[in-house]
Parts: structure tokens; sequence; C-alpha cells
């Protein structure tokens, strides 16, 4: 699970500077979050739509959650894994890179996954000053939307899914409409086999339990859409061949927030995974235009 944001299109020279302003301040704090050894910073999750997004001039930073990816995966004793502190955790991570503060301009924001997409709007409603223009790519929207087995498993009755193995393989797989190559699963699932793998199991539970999808769904709605519309200009980019997610709770959704949308036919859960450059080119058309509501 995961969000990115970019900054306003720069040119080479810009751009090289600021990726380099980036890797400093990240090695000043010290901050144990992925960096590939690319021009980029880089949740995993997003490699191929974040290539494409650098070939249209876009600087962009893509941190793992805590508790995900190879970001360090805290005991829930001493952090919640719930919405405030995904929220508190991503401000913290904006402000050790000064992205979106004073001074700088405000950030554009792309946001998927079941929970840490719920964390990233509400973040972005509460805070218009840092953060100009939201992306949602296949996430849960509106209470017709609900969690699918991997993470259902854990909110049976009497505990009866307590302890269940981290079913990434499952998640990843059956939401798309395409498969997803060995390699690239490997690259998921890497988390929940290495050295960390316990860690990474009681984090992946964790989120699913810290959170109500319904009361975290109406809570995003009512953010967005409080005095008739939110301060930010949101647009969905939409694989309609979603296995998990419907496409009608997502147009009522845009409909009470007053959202744009674009819809990907025969593109499954992740459309970065299924086509990054047309989601790219979806992407790079909202951030560049005047974001009005079709």
């Amino acid at each position: 699970p995961a969000r990115w944001c970019r900054y306003p299109r720069l040119n080479k020279t810009e751009a090289a500077k600021k990726i380099e302003t980036l890797r400093k301040t990240l090695e000043e704090h010290n901050t144990r979050y992925y960096v590939e050894a690319k021009p980029v910073v880089s949740d995993r999750e997003y490699d191929k739509l974040m290539r494409e997004l650098q070939t249209r001039g876009y600087v962009c930073v893509a941190p793992d959650m805590p508790g995900h990816g190879a970001t360090s995966k805290p005991p829930p004793a001493s952090f919640a894994y719930d919405l405030p502190a995904y929220q508190n955790a991503l401000s913290e991570f904006l402000d050790a890179l000064a992205l979106g503060s004073e001074g700088d301009s405000p950030i554009d924001l792309v946001v998927s996954g079941f929970f840490t997409s719920q964390a990233a709007l509400l973040f972005a409603a509460a805070h218009p000053d840092r953060v100009r223009r939201v992306c949602v790519l296949n996430a849960p929207l509106g209470n017709g939307h609900k969690l699918p087995d991997p993470l259902a498993v854990y909110g049976r009755p009497f505990g009866m899914g307590k302890g269940a193995n981290a079913d990434v393989y499952k998640l990843a797989y059956f939401g798309n409409e395409f498969a997803i190559d060995p390699e690239r699963m490997g690259v998921y699932e890497a988390p929940y086999v290495g050295p960390d793998a316990a860690a990474a199991r009681d984090a992946f539970e964790a989120t699913a339990t810290a959170t109500s999808l319904k009361d975290a769904t109406s809570a995003v709605t009512a953010a967005l859409s409080k005095g008739g519309r939110g301060a930010q200009k949101v647009r969905v980019v939409w694989g309609s061949a979603d296995k998990y997610l419907g496409d009608a709770p997502m147009y009522k959704w845009c409909e009470d927030v007053r959202a744009s949308f674009d819809v990907m036919r025969k593109v499954g859960h992740m459309p970065q995974e299924d086509f990054a450059e047309e989601t790219a080119k979806f992407v790079s058309a909202f951030f560049q235009s005047e974001g009005r509501v079709g």
C-alpha cells in the first residue's frame, strides 16, 4: 500500500537539483524509506508508473508507509497502524523533505490501496495548503466497497482470523485483469519472507484491524464534500475490470464529492501494473489541466 506525490513539471536541470536535495535530506534524517538507485525516491509498487511519469518531466516521491515494503516495521504497541498514525507518518515524511511546506509549492498526491489511501485522502483534505490536487487509483470509495478476503480474514467473528498469514500473493494477483509476472510478484512478497517477515505480517494484520473500512470511507467522503466541495481538485483513474472494487460506488462517490474520473476498460485493481503508460497519460493530463469536472 502506498501513495506518491510529485512536484510541478521541472526542466532537467531543475529536476536534477531537486532530486539531489531530496537525497541529501533523506540521508541527513536517516530515514529508513526505500530509495532506489534511480533518480527518484520510489515505492516499489509504482516503479513502472513512475518511470512513465519521469519521461514526462515529473519529479516523483513514493515512500513505503511504516510497516510496508522496505520501510521499518514497528510493533503495533509503538505504532497504531490506524488512519491518524498513517497521516502523522505522511506529514512527518513530507516535513523531513520539506515537501509542500511553507515557501515550497504544494504537491500533487496520487493514492491507492485499501487503508493507506484513506489516510492520505484525509491528510489532503486537512491540508489544502500542502496538497494541490489528488488522483485516486482504484481505492475503496464510499460504503459500497468491501475488503477482499486476504484483508477481511482478520475481522472474522470470535477472532478466528487472528494470526492468519499475510496472503500478499492472493491480494495482488486476484484483483487484476492480467497476471503479474513472477519477478514482480516476488517484489510484493519480499517483505513477508525475509528477515522482517514476522514484523511485516503483524503490521499487515494491524492495518486490517485498526480501522473500519466503512468508517474510513465515510470520513473521507465527508472531508472532501465539506461545504459542498473539497478544497482540492480530485480525479479518479479507474480500472473497470477490478475484481475487488465495483464501478457503481466509484461513480456515486465522484458525484458526492464532485470529482472527475477516467475509466480504463479491461484494466484491473492496479492500473499502475496492468497499463502503466496509459495510467501515466491520465494522471499527467489531470495534473496539467484546469481540473474542471466533466
